[in-house]
């Protein structure tokens, strides 16, 4: 609808400049000028091209709202998402572009599906950097859920600015990305801020609950390289003294 707005638009001020040049031509008792006449189709016709050219159906996220932890340093926007529709219907193309700057990374995306949305289609990306489709299993940083559609990265990976990962999820649309009850399009999780805290930063397009005013910090969640490193020496240290208490009794 908005191509054939805009066509029209176009066609309405060309035909507008025709006709005040024919009255100039009249007055002066001239001809109207065959080339501007031609000029003007082409301009029509390289517009309307154009327009049609444009994505039926776009969708722009931009995460430039704190909702809790520690405000990243890195400018805004953070994280840009542009969602538009394949081809057919068959899905949605999706652009992340990362904005936040090392040692701050990006590691999970979380989107608010409309009732309509099927996920039954939609199927692991594969991307590089490797972007896994999560279990959303109920979170909701600071209530701003519900979600239902998770991205993430491992923490390992650190995915900071430039990186621009494209994606294509099969069986949605851009219609079925929409703002949930509590005013969020779509949330992000940062870490490597100040350097040990984390930031949740979403799109918030207005409702219950309105973006952080104050920037506090969250420490970051242990990676699981860090958290499996940690639990095996505690077993090597558990192990070493029930060995030292079995060669205190058999002596």
């Amino acid at each position: 609808m908005e191509k054939i707005f805009l066509f029209i638009g176009l066609k309405n001020s060309v035909r507008f400049m025709l006709c005040r040049r024919r009255r100039i031509a009249y007055d002066h008792k001239e001809q109207p000028m065959t080339l501007f006449s031609k000029t003007s189709v082409v301009v029509v016709a390289g517009l309307a091209a154009y327009a049609l050219s444009l994505p039926a159906n776009a969708l722009l996220v931009t995460y430039d709202d704190l909702v809790t932890g520690a405000t990243p340093t890195s400018g805004t926007p953070w994280l840009t998402a542009n969602i538009t529709d394949l081809s057919g219907n068959s899905g949605v193309s999706m652009k992340l572009d990362v904005g936040v700057d090392a040692p701050e990374f990006l590691t999970s995306v979380f989107f608010s599906l409309g009732k309509s949305a099927t996920l039954s289609g939609v199927t692991d990306p594969a991307t590089t950097p490797d972007i896994d489709l999560a279990n959303c299993s109920g979170k909701a940083p600071a209530n701003t859920g519900p979600w239902q559609l998770c991205l993430a990265f491992s923490p390992n990976l650190q995915v900071s600015s430039p990186a621009s990962i494209t994606l294509s999820l099969l069986g949605l649309h851009v219609s079925d990305f929409v703002t949930n009850a509590s005013g969020w399009l779509s949330v992000a999780h940062i870490q490597g801020v100040q350097p040990n805290c984390s930031a949740w930063v979403g799109d918030y397009r207005g409702g219950s609950v309105a973006p952080s005013a104050d920037s506090t910090c969250t420490t970051s969640a242990p990676e699981p390289t860090t958290l499996s490193l940690l639990g095996a020496g505690l077993v090597g240290l558990f192990g070493a003294r029930l060995r030292r208490r079995r060669q205190a009794v058999t002596a």
